[in-house]
Parts: structure tokens; sequence; C-alpha cells
């Protein structure tokens, strides 16, 4: 009897590392303020994957925290090699992630796929955020979502700066950011996508679905763009009202996404 339970429980094990072999191994990294998703595949096939991941931080003392999905490429014979990276500007003491949902399916053959970052690119990397023009920096994001099915997402979020980040006030945005996606009855937004932008700031917005920005939210005021300085000046958050509307089942979910570049001054 014994010998038998240990055949079976033999067989449940190799069958079962078979099934995980069946995709790459898909893992999360923080090194340093920056986090990164890391894939390895023995196999000689390229995989198309997706997960969702979700960062917790602290800044100046106030918990936040921001949940995005990913999609990205594993190429064959990949080694441990990035396939996402995420530059933030939270503290790294602070910084902690959490990842799921993941998903691959096998890729077309003879599909080589996207280039993907491997640790020997890794010191070459600087920070590339193609959003922002010469002469900014990227600062940070804020991000709502909402599931098929789900209720509408509506919050007032932040988006903070870094530690002793001083505005530079000659700089101001010159084309109004997209106040709304999606459809006119569904999304619309009394913020005309420019005013209120504080001086030193550039907004880039966009979303899925039905979404828009610089919404009232209830208990929270008009919703537009709001600085909030420190103490000695410097810039320490900018807030705005967010809001999606997701489609019922099976129809798609909703996103909103702000995106803030800064100039230094």
């Amino acid at each position: 009897m014994r010998v038998l339970c240990f055949v079976f429980v033999a067989l449940f094990t190799i069958g079962t590392l078979a099934r995980a072999q069946d995709r790459p191994f898909i893992y999360g990294e923080l090194r340093g303020s920056t986090f990164f998703i890391i894939a390895d595949n023995s196999r000689s096939t390229g995989f198309r994957c997706s997960a969702k991941y979700r960062l917790t931080y602290s800044q100046y003392g106030s918990p936040g925290s921001v949940v995005d999905h990913q999609s990205f490429y594993v190429p064959p014979k990949l080694d441990r090699g990035i396939v996402f990276r995420r530059d933030t500007s939270w503290a790294a003491s602070t910084l902690n992630y959490e990842l799921d949902d993941v998903a691959c399916s096998p890729d077309s053959p003879g599909s080589s796929g996207p280039k993907v970052v491997t640790d020997d690119d890794r010191e070459r990397i600087t920070e590339p955020r193609p959003i922002c023009p010469a002469g900014l920096t990227y600062i940070n994001e804020a991000y709502g979502e909402s599931s098929s099915g789900g209720g509408n997402f509506l919050a007032e979020m932040p988006i903070y700066f870094p530690e002793n980040f001083r505005l530079n006030p000659t700089y101001r945005q010159q084309g109004p950011a997209q106040p709304a996606g999606g459809s006119r009855e569904k999304a619309t937004s009394p913020w005309n996508g420019l005013e209120d932008i504080p001086p030193g700031i550039l907004l880039v917005t966009s979303g899925a679905h039905y979404w828009a920005v610089g919404v009232a939210v209830p208990g929270r005021g008009d919703g537009k763009p709001k600085l909030f300085l420190n103490p000695d000046g410097t810039a320490r958050a900018l807030t705005i009202g967010m809001y999606c509307g997701p489609a019922g089942r099976p129809g798609p979910g909703c996103n909103v996404r702000v995106r803030m570049c800064a100039m230094r001054g």
C-alpha cells in the first residue's frame, strides 16, 4: 500500500512539474525603486504573456498603491530576462509588490517578438519616458480601473512628487490634456483639459472604454487639478478627480490614467 501511495505521489509530482513547464516561469523583483517582471523560459517557443501587478508605497508618510495590467513577450530560451520594468520615484524602503493573474500562450512559429531587455542591458538603461518633452522630468501617475460588470471608478487621486522637487514656474502646458474619452453620452468632464494645471507641470491623460478626468468627486471638491506644497515651497502632490465606467458583462472593463511630467526649478 505504501509503495502504491509513493508511486501515485511521484506521478502526481512529475505531472505537476510538467504542466508548470508548459509556460515560462514569471516572477517579480524590486531593485531599488524600480519594479521588474522577469521570465525564465527553457522552451524553444516564445510566449505572449500578461500579468497584473500591484505596487504599494509610502510617500511623505502617506500610504499609496497602484494597480496595472501588463502584456509582454517572452522569447525562446530566455534565461532570467527582464520583460518589463517600471521606474518609480518612491522610496525603495517603502516599496512592495504583488504579482498575480499570470497568463501565457505560445507564440506563432517563426515569430521573434519584440526585443526583451536582459540583465546585460540593465546598466545601459536610463529612464526612458517618451511622454515627457525635453527639459521635463517624469514624476509619477495616477491610475484607476473597474472590471466588466463592475461599478464605476470615481475618486480624487494623488500624484506624489519626489522629495525636494521644486517646480519651475516659467513652464506652462501649451495644449490641453484630453479630458474624456469613449462617448459623450457616457463620459464627460466640465474641465477643459488646460485650466488649473499649475505652472511647471504637464499632464498626459488616457483611458479605456468610458473615462474622464477633472471630474467632481462627492465630498472632495470639483476634481480639477490642485497642487499641494510643502512648508519649504517644494511640490508635495497634485490631485485630480478621475472616473471610468465599465460595460456590463461580457463587455469590456475600463481604466483611466493621468501621467505627470514637470520642469524642475
